[in-house]
Order: structure tokens, then sequence, then C-alpha cells
């Protein structure tokens, strides 16, 4: 019997040695929610995309992007709330969470 990692022997070797990759309509699948997601974002003001931006592709914490924007630390927050309040909305129409 194959030994694992660990150097014992089991079934948990077999299963590290799986396929990490997703199947083609699982990667498919979730090329069609990113891009939904980007759909979405789009329908939010500017302001609120440039909030977005900086919080998750940037990874700017909410004093970070207070402190770049100008804004309160507490409407930062606000106003990501809404803005992913309204992303989330826009998914929900489009069928893709509920």
């Amino acid at each position: 019997m194959p030994l694992n990692s660990t150097g014992k022997e089991g079934s948990a070797a077999a299963s590290e040695s799986a396929d990490p990759q997703p199947l083609p309509d699982e990667q498919i699948a979730r090329w069609e929610g990113i891009g939904l997601v980007r759909l979405s974002v789009e329908t939010i003001d500017a302001r609120s995309r440039e909030l977005i931006r900086l919080k998750f592709n940037e990874e700017l914490s909410y004093k970070e992007i207070s402190a770049r924007t100008g804004l309160t630390l507490g409407n930062v927050g606000y106003l990501l709330h809404h803005a992913l309040k309204a992303i989330a909305d826009e998914l929900a129409k489009n069928g893709v969470v509920s």
C-alpha cells in the first residue's frame, strides 16, 4: 500500500493524488459567474465601484480606504455595505444567487 506524505498507509494518499483541476463545465460555470459579478458591479455608481475596487482589488482596510478617499470610516462602511447589497440584488435578479 502506498504511503501518504506523513508516511502512513491509507486512502488519504489516493485522495491527495486526485486531479485538483476543475472539470470543464465547472470552469465554464465559474467564468460565467465571474462575468455576471463584473456586469453587476458596472450597474452601481462610480464612487461605489471605486470603493469596491479599493476593498477587493487592492485589499485595503476601511481605515486605508478612508485615508485614501477622504471619507469618514463610518461612511466607507455604509457605502460599501450598500454597494455590496446592490450587487447582490442585481445578481439575484439575474438568478445567480437567491
